[in-house]
């Protein structure tokens, strides 16, 4: 469980600077964000530059997700669905219900449609793009294990 978690904060992380913030970069040249992608400007209250801080909390969402992930359906479409509700949905409520208000003193981005949808499809892509991540290497890790002979036959990291 604890390579599970890593691989989970690792691909989060990765999400958030790669898919993320290519979401953020679509809505910035459509005008439904006010904000481009990549800010590098440090950001109260531990001075993280703003990208990067986005990353770090991609990660602690992607180790959720990747516990998560174990109970995801392993349909055709069902697991993908999981995975984009899952960002769409967690860190999307979290971001409108506590980190605007702690940081902006309004509730839920004052309810503005373009933060909302903007907020969600980044989110939902965040979620589509670690849960890649994430496979690609569990589809690697498990590949190693097979290779040393050390797994069980029925082993898997779920």
């Amino acid at each position: 469980m604890p390579k599970l978690v890593y691989l989970g904060f690792t691909a989060g992380f990765f999400a958030a600077l790669v898919f993320k913030q290519m979401m953020q970069w679509v809505f910035w040249q459509s005008g439904l964000a006010p904000l481009g992608p990549y800010i590098f400007t440090a950001t109260p209250p531990l001075d993280i530059h703003a990208a990067l801080a986005p990353a770090i909390w991609g990660g602690a969402w992607g180790a959720l997700l990747a516990l998560a992930q174990c109970n995801f359906p392993r349909n055709e479409y069902g697991y993908w669905t999981m995975a984009f509700g899952f960002g769409a949905l967690l860190p999307s409520v979290v971001t409108l219900l506590i980190t605007i208000p702690l940081e902006v003193k309004f509730y839920g981005g004052t309810w503005h449609w373009s933060l909302l949808v903007s907020t969600i499809l980044s989110n939902g892509v965040w979620g589509f793009g670690t849960a890649g991540i994430l496979n690609v290497a569990m589809v690697k890790e498990l590949r190693a294990d097979a290779s040393s002979h050390d797994c069980d036959a029925g082993a898997s990291s779920c």
